[in-house]
């Protein structure tokens, strides 16, 4: 498929339901998702892309998608093995004694992964391995789609159409995995649809930590569109970090969905530096009692992107407990959406749960949509939600001054010890400190623009 100077959205779907026979053919004979896979394309052929004609998407356009051009799903990397190799070991890392798995373009690449299947405590296949072996897909079957609905959602239908690599992983009860795990998603930018998918399922009295991390090697445009369906057994604990990094070029789509049993408890952290279009889903069902979610994210953005959360939380029985923090830092004309919905059903009595979304401008021209809402059908709750939207304190920023600190240098601050306070709620410390460096860069990017910082 060749590449347009600019391809409505219309001839986008089209383009991937014409490719998906095709597409088929490129997969193991005896794929037992084949059935699985046909279905989702009709439910995405059904619903097509996503429109502004759409309450969840009437702030978020898709005509950055136009500019870029047709997708190809079939395309394979021309970088060659060595250079990516180079890149990624040159990639800032967690410190500690992590576990890792990277994937290459949604594949999983041995030589520069970590993990083998003998010193692991959990119990991991490459997703694609999984779904070539007709065996090891039984696990899989029993839980793949049941969070994520192909006949609502039109993104999770392509990614099930398309589905390759990921991981499945198996949390056994009671393991207290001591070494973290890191997945590491690079994407080399052959200007190709990739739809990596993620199952992950911790069994009762499980804890674990998770950093999943997704950058994008240089000016890469890849179309990334990924899945991942959490599943938290009774007094499961799961920390599950999500942080991307990407080209301003980069377009990306996620939807994450958790699942939570009684006493669960899960620690989810979402920050996203970078990238042209961003769309990040999160949806939580705390679907028994004493179910806990800590939420919290941070998106940083300048001139000419646009970056979207979503985050809805379902309470669905009693004494569950929810958090969410979300800031957001927007510089030149940069673009952002938030909208978070909590949803107390009659049921949930003695819930507790709070959303806060305070966001930062620091130039004029930036732009924030924010949307915190709450349906409570119970009577004995204690919610709050609320947003705020500002720029930096000129008192602040005076004292600072008045103390030999420049003024640009003075913003830069303030602004980094707003960023600071989603960094410092994440569980893992090494974690944190990768974030404290990434952000930091981010920040430095916005002065090396010449932006009002």
């Amino acid at each position: 498929m060749k590449t347009a100077h600019r391809t409505p959205v219309a001839d986008l779907t089209k383009g991937w339901v014409s490719e998906f026979q095709d597409f088929l053919e490129t997969r193991p004979t005896h794929d037992p998702s084949k059935e699985l896979r046909s279905l989702a394309l009709s439910h995405f052929q059904e619903q097509g892309m996503p429109h502004r004609k759409m309450e969840a998407w009437r702030n978020t356009p898709l005509t950055l998608l136009e500019e870029v051009g047709l997708f190809s799903t079939t395309s394979a990397s021309k970088r060659p093995k060595s250079e990516i190799s180079e890149w990624v070991e040159a990639l800032e890392k967690p410190e500690g004694d992590w576990q890792r798995l990277v994937f290459i373009d949604g594949q999983i690449d041995p030589g520069l992964s970590t993990l083998s299947d003998a010193e692991s405590e959990m119990e991991w296949m490459a997703f694609d391995a999984a779904l070539a072996e007709g065996s090891q897909y039984a696990p899989i079957q029993e839980r793949l789609g049941q969070l994520a609905d192909l006949k609502t959602d039109a993104l999770a239908a392509l990614n099930t159409a398309y589905m390759q690599g990921g991981v499945y992983l198996r949390i056994p009860a009671s393991c207290q995995n001591e070494r973290p795990l890191h997945l590491l998603f690079v994407s080399t930018g052959s200007g190709s649809l990739r739809c990596p998918r993620n199952l992950v399922v911790a069994e009762s009295g499980s804890q674990s930590s998770v950093l999943v991390e997704h950058t994008v090697m240089d000016e890469a445009h890849d179309l990334t569109n990924c899945v991942t369906e959490l599943f938290l057994a009774e007094n499961a604990q799961l920390q599950w970090t999500v942080l991307e990094h990407a080209s301003e070029s980069a377009i990306r789509f996620s939807d994450v969905h958790a699942y939570q049993a009684r006493d669960s408890r899960l620690s989810l952290q979402l920050l996203t530096l970078g990238g042209r279009l961003v769309r990040n889903n999160v949806h939580v069902a705390l679907a028994d009692t004493g179910a806990e979610v800590d939420l919290n994210g941070l998106f940083l953005a300048s001139t000419g992107q646009l970056v979207d959360h979503h985050t809805e939380i379902n309470h669905a029985m009693p004494q569950g407990r929810s958090q969410q923090l979300h800031k957001s830092v927007l510089t030149g004309n940069a673009r952002g959406v938030f909208r978070g919905m909590i949803n107390v059903s009659p049921h949930a009595q003695k819930t507790n749960s709070s959303l806060s979304n305070p966001n930062l401008l620091l130039s004029d021209q930036a732009r924030i949509e924010t949307q915190p809402q709450l349906e409570i059908y119970a009577d004995d709750v204690k919610c709050s939600h609320g947003s705020t939207v500002g720029q930096i304190d000129e008192e602040a920023i005076f004292y600072l001054q008045s103390r030999g600190i420049g003024r640009n240098h003075a913003k830069q601050i303030l602004t980094r010890g707003f960023i600071n306070e989603i960094c410092d709620r994440i569980p893992n410390k090494n974690v944190q400190k990768l974030a404290y460096g990434l952000t930091s860069e981010t920040l430095e990017s916005f002065v090396n623009k010449e932006e009002t910082i």
